[in-house]
């Protein structure tokens, strides 16, 4: 678990995730900035985007980014678990 996108990307460099789950409010740059970054280096990375300031805008640039999924807080347990599932049966 990473608390900024600076030690996610330390983490992400170091092994590779089955999925990652980033917020869109992060210290540092935002979890769709982390998104594009990361997603230059490895297109296949499945992520989903959570967060509590969900707008259309954030919603469309997320999945343009190439999130699998976007998720607005409060998290709903059967929400995330199916949007887990599907990110990783896409995976296999």
């Amino acid at each position: 678990m990473a608390d900024c996108a600076e030690t996610a990307f330390t983490l992400l460099d170091q092994r590779t995730y089955d999925l990652i789950i980033t917020d869109i409010i992060l210290p540092g740059i935002s979890g769709i900035d982390l998104l594009k970054k990361y997603r230059r280096t490895k297109p296949a990375q499945k992520v989903i985007v959570i967060t509590a300031y969900a707008s259309l805008t954030t919603a469309v640039e997320s999945i343009k980014a190439g999130a699998c999924d976007f998720i607005i807080k409060p998290l709903m347990h059967d929400e995330m678990k199916r949007a887990v599932r599907k990110a990783l049966d896409k995976a296999s």
